[in-house]
């Protein structure tokens, strides 16, 4: 059976009002909204979400590019007439700035504790952002609040060398009073 035969679901994403967000297919509904959730900036104004499965991929396909053309989703890519796609990208500044806010607010507190790894979904949805307004708001700290190992991020410990530069000797976390940008 090849993938274009395989059952296929496809999925309107909607907010709180009722307005569509985005329309896609998958054959895996929690891996592809677990990816959407990671890279998408918008993601956390969904409130519905509406699946139907179709026999085929293929009918999957054919029906989402009708459902976009005439759905007009807010987030979906849309195919211009030179084969190129025009993209909207939702403004999330307002969003990095309260997680950026949180963030300092949680560090000075200890609510996040020195040592902490960073669970971006988990503060995301504590901070009413998306996951990937998180990260960007982590951008917006000073340069040694956190600590990096692999892909995990941690709250630093000014006692302790920097996981990913043991050599480096410990400062202690200055935040200033600016706002992040």
């Amino acid at each position: 059976m090849s993938s274009l035969d395989e059952r296929t679901a496809l999925y309107r994403l909607y907010d709180a009002d009722g307005r569509l967000l985005y329309i896609g297919v998958t054959k895996d509904i929690k891996g592809r909204w677990t990816a959407h959730s990671l890279v998408q900036s918008w993601w956390h104004l969904i409130a519905h979400r509406r699946v139907e499965w179709l026999a085929s991929r293929a009918e999957a396909l054919l029906a989402e590019e009708r459902a976009i053309a005439n759905e007009e989703p807010l987030f979906n890519a849309v195919r211009l007439p030179d084969g190129s796609y025009k993209r909207f990208r939702y403004d999330d500044s307002a969003e990095v700035k309260r997680a950026a806010k949180a963030l300092r607010r949680e560090i000075e507190d200890g609510t996040l504790a020195a040592g902490q790894q960073i669970h971006l979904t988990r503060l995301a949805t504590r901070y009413g952002v998306s996951a990937i307004s998180v990260l960007s708001a982590i951008d917006h700290l000073p340069r040694n609040a956190i600590d990096h190992e692999g892909p995990c991020r941690f709250i630093a410990d000014p006692a302790r060398p920097h996981r990913h530069n043991r050599a480096r000797p410990p400062e202690p976390i200055i935040f200033t009073n600016s706002p992040p940008p």
